[in-house]
Order: C-alpha cells, then structure tokens, then sequence
C-alpha cells in the first residue's frame, strides 16, 4: 500500500476517533439524546423491590423483566427524564402500577412493593360469637359466646400457629346473672388475673378454671392498670390515683389532682390538673417532670396522655399534642380521631375526623425516598368512617372500616395503591403483628375468623 493511502486511512480513522470516542464517552456516562426535546441529557433509572420475589415488572406497559428471587428486586436504567408507568404483577395476585417521574442523575426508588394474593387465606375459629377480648401479649383471647347455656365467656389460649384456639378452651362463668353490658377488659401482667369492666362496677376473674367472679370497684372510675400481682390502680372521678389491694380489699390513695394517668414500665404516667406531664412511683413521689412549660388545660375537656414510640403524646378532645426535644407540647394535629404508631418508632399514623383523612407524623428523619424530616406531615389518603388503623410493616397499613378492611401503601409518589382483604361488617378487629394475622369478629354472622398475612 502507498504511503498516501496509509496516511488517508490513518486520518480517516484518527476523524472517526474523533467523532465516536466522545459519544461512547458520554453513553458510558448515561447521557443520551432526547429527540422529543433535541437535546443531550443524562439519564435516570428506577430501582424497583418487591414482594414476593420474581415478579413481572412492566414499563409503559411492555415487560422488561422479572424481580430476581434472591432479593426481589431490578433496576431499569439509561431512562430519559421524564413520566413512566410501572406495573409490577405476579400470577394469583393482584398487580400494582404506579406513575413515577425520572429525572436526570437519579434513580427514583419503590423498594417496598408488596402484592397481596387475590385469595387470603382465612379460617373460621369460632361461631355464635358476641365478642373476644385479647390479651396484651396476644397469647389468650376471652371469647363471648352465646350458647345453649346463655351468654358465657371461654377463655382461649392462641396457638403459635394461629390457625386454631387451644381444644381445651375453658368456661369461665356465666353473665346472664351478672351485668349486660362489658365496657372492656383489663389482664395483670403474667395474664392470669383478669378484670371486666361492666355496667355494673368491675369485676375480677383469678385464675384459669375459676368460674366465680366478684364485684371489687365501682363504675365510676378508670382503670389504669395494674401495678403488681395483686394490686390494681384507677382514678377515681375526682382526679385521684388510687391502689387497690385485691386480697385484702383495701385502698391507697396515690396522688390528687389528674386529669389522666396510665401505668408504664413499673410507675405512672401522668397529666396533672396544672398541665404537667410527671412520672409518679408507686410510693407517690414524683420521680420527673417532663415538660417544662405547663400545658393550657380546661375543667370541661377530657384529656388522655399516650406513651407510645418513645414519645408523650397528650389528647384532647380532637386536638393531639407532641412533647417535642426542647421538652414542649407541640400541636401537631387538630380534629385527631387517633394515632397509631409505626413498628419502626419513627412515624404515627393520623386519621382526621373533620375533613376526613390518613396522614403520616414523622418523629424522625426518613430516608426512604422522598426524604422526609423530622417533624413533617404528609397526607396519605381520605378516609371516611376509620374505626382502627394497624400497621403490617413500617410502609403499609390496613385500614379498618364497619364493613371492610383495607390494605394500603403509605408511598405516596403518585397514586397509593390499596387492596380490600375483607368485606363483611365487622364489629371487632385485633391485628398480631408477629404472627401476621387478623381476628376479626362478623358481626353478620357472629363468627370469628383469621386472616393469614404470613406469605
């Protein structure tokens, strides 16, 4: 070959360099050319993780791939920026989608995706049911039952598999001769003694096989709790925290002047007339003061002070107060149905009575993409007639309604998708977060069932 030719050739291929090292430079780099808007932008992604594993994942509606079945998870990358629709679905469940915009340099993330199966599993645990009351640790349910003996409590003990009560369920006693109507029941702590609260006063139930109860207080008062084996608290109508001693029926007074009181971790907690929240021992001295400036109270408003997620919170009528890290009530919500805490301790879930609604309170700092602070309050959905709120995991909820329950995301980029998991009127429901599984009561067909989660 002539020295010429070589010289063409090596500049032919030195322009090409030229002209493609740069582009193969810039496509390494994500950028890429959007012919819509005729410019060069860098790209995004999204970075998708669901439950369960190796599921479909949908892009503008066409497949691109499964979640892998290690983690559940894929990424979509080199995207344009711009708005997409992604559809994850898998074979006996329902599909979730979602509208989600990617913008340059970043990866939007959906990294808590669960589909639930279009069948729930559920069994029916007991029938002719009027009402159960669990115990605090979930391990014992006092069933109500209206039998051929009459209205007739049993006592049940939960198996580790939630699938059945315990065969050997034990009758307790009988309540036709006792009172008609049951406000609610409290357990001591090893959940051997339990207390209902009835329209008659308040009556005390030993020990497992004792048929017999006794009337011990009256109605007009709260049961705090109780604060030892034999020994049970309660405010009186005039503010007074009393203990009560249940083998030898005498009573101490403990402390004057509350609006509300709850037993926590071995003392009291408790909301002074003055606007003070104060931990209070058993011997009645007061042991801290937690806010420093008093909170506005009025004589005509009931007040309720929580302790939950480490935090005080303090209920007033529709309004909810937060004691804050300078040690201050702060309002945080107003027309506050209730507030139910995540399993991670960093949010509360709000529903609103007026202009009904379901947001989100963080108590800290979340990086779960958007980031959200400390201290901020985001509108999840509306919601009408919300009876209860539980938590499945610390990003998804059911809501409980009188004919229906509810399952939701709290991600609200986009649309929020929700799943109805039952659709019958319910009187009563009690979620076990750790056994994953939902004992509702039919107030239909006065049955009480289970719906199994643990998927």
């Amino acid at each position: 070959m002539k020295t010429g030719a070589k010289k063409l050739i090596f500049c032919v291929f030195l322009v090409l360099f030229f002209i493609f090292a740069p582009i193969v430079i810039f496509y390494s780099l994500g950028y890429r050319f959007d012919f819509q808007n005729k410019k060069l932008v860098q790209t995004g992604g999204i970075y998708v993780k669901t439950q369960p594993k190796k599921a479909k994942v949908f892009l503008n509606e066409e497949f691109v791939n499964f979640t892998d079945f290690l983690g559940g998870s894929f990424f979509i990358k080199n995207l344009l920026p711009g708005n997409y629709s992604l559809e994850i679905q898998n074979d006996g469940y329902g599909s979730w989608s979602k509208n989600l915009l990617v913008e340059e340099k970043m990866v939007t993330e959906v990294k808590e995706v669960i589909l639930l199966p279009n069948e729930i599993p559920s069994l029916i645990l007991d029938q002719k049911v009027i009402d159960f009351y669990s115990s605090p640790s979930l391990k014992k349910m006092l069933v109500l039952k209206n039998d051929e003996k009459g209205a007739n409590f049993y006592l049940n003990e939960i198996d580790e598999n939630p699938k059945k009560l315990t065969a050997s369920a034990e009758f307790f006693f009988n309540i036709n001769s006792s009172f008609k109507k049951i406000n609610g029941v409290f357990w001591n702590e090893n959940e051997e003694k339990i207390i209902i609260n009835s329209d008659k006063g308040f009556y005390l139930l030993e020990k497992i096989g004792n048929k017999k109860s006794k009337l011990i207080l009256n109605p007009n008062i709260k049961i705090v709790g109780f604060a030892s084996e034999n020994k049970i608290s309660y405010l009186d109508a005039n503010g007074v925290l009393v203990i009560y001693n249940l083998e030898d029926l005498t009573s101490e007074m403990i402390k004057t002047k509350n609006k509300d009181c709850i037993w926590k971790n071995g003392s009291f907690l408790c909301l002074d007339i003055e606007g003070f929240a104060e931990k209070i021992g058993i011997d009645g001295k007061t042991q801290k003061v937690f806010n420093l400036e008093p909170l506005s109270i009025s004589d005509k408003k009931i007040y309720e002070i929580i302790a939950k997620s480490n935090k005080i919170f303090v209920q007033e009528n529709n309004a909810l107060w937060l004691l804050d890290q300078k040690n201050i009530f702060e309002k945080i919500e107003i027309n506050s149905g209730f507030i139910s805490p995540a399993p991670d301790n960093k949010k509360i879930a709000i529903f609103q009575k007026e202009n009904p609604e379901i947001s989100l309170f963080y108590l800290e700092k979340d990086y779960q993409q958007p980031i959200k602070e400390s201290g901020q309050k985001n509108k999840i959905i509306k919601q009408k007639d919300v009876s209860n709120i539980f938590w499945f995991d610390p990003y998804h909820l059911f809501i409980q309604k009188p004919d229906k329950i509810t399952f939701i995301e709290t991600d609200n980029k986009g649309k929020i998708n929700q799943f109805e998991v039952f659709n019958k009127p319910i009187k009563k429901a009690v979620y076990d977060e750790k056994k994953k599984a939902f004992y509702i009561l039919d107030s239909k067909n006065y049955q009480l069932l289970v719906l199994f989660f643990s998927f």
